[in-house]
């Protein structure tokens, strides 16, 4: 089963709605509150995808909400393949203090991916890990 919240193997981040001209979209422009989107990664079946989560009922949003391949339709495309072959994908958070946190209390996040495929008869491995801050709430 996935989930749609962050977790350690499943990444949530918000981002401003925007429209066609990079304008972001408000809901309350007096207050600086966008309409957010969401774009969740996860993997499946060895595979990490992007699903983008449109805003709803927002007028001029540029972002579509994608659906797994198997029921996408021309209103709601595949999901975005990102990587294939994924061993290993985990996400932690972190607080000010450096101290691991639930994804609520998080200032920063740290991604972490193993790709491995077996070539000529040997393993080939691919490691990646990066650190990122969260600049708003």
């Amino acid at each position: 089963t996935f989930s749609w919240t962050s977790n350690s193997s499943t990444l949530v981040l918000a981002t401003a709605a925007e429209n066609s001209a990079g304008d972001i979209l408000f809901s309350d422009a007096s207050n600086y509150v966008s309409h957010k989107n969401n774009s969740v990664y996860f993997v499946s079946s060895g595979k990490l995808y992007k699903r983008v989560l449109a805003a709803p009922n927002v007028t001029g949003n540029t972002a579509v909400t994608t659906c797994p391949a198997a029921a996408a339709t021309s209103s709601c495309p595949a999901d975005r393949l990102l990587l294939q072959n994924v061993e290993a994908f985990t996400v932690k958070y972190y607080d000010e203090q450096n101290q691991e946190v639930t994804p609520d209390n998080a200032r920063s996040v740290e991604l972490y991916v193993k790709l491995k495929v077996n070539r000529y008869p040997n393993s080939v491995l691919a490691e990646y890990k990066t650190r990122m801050v969260f600049r708003n709430d």
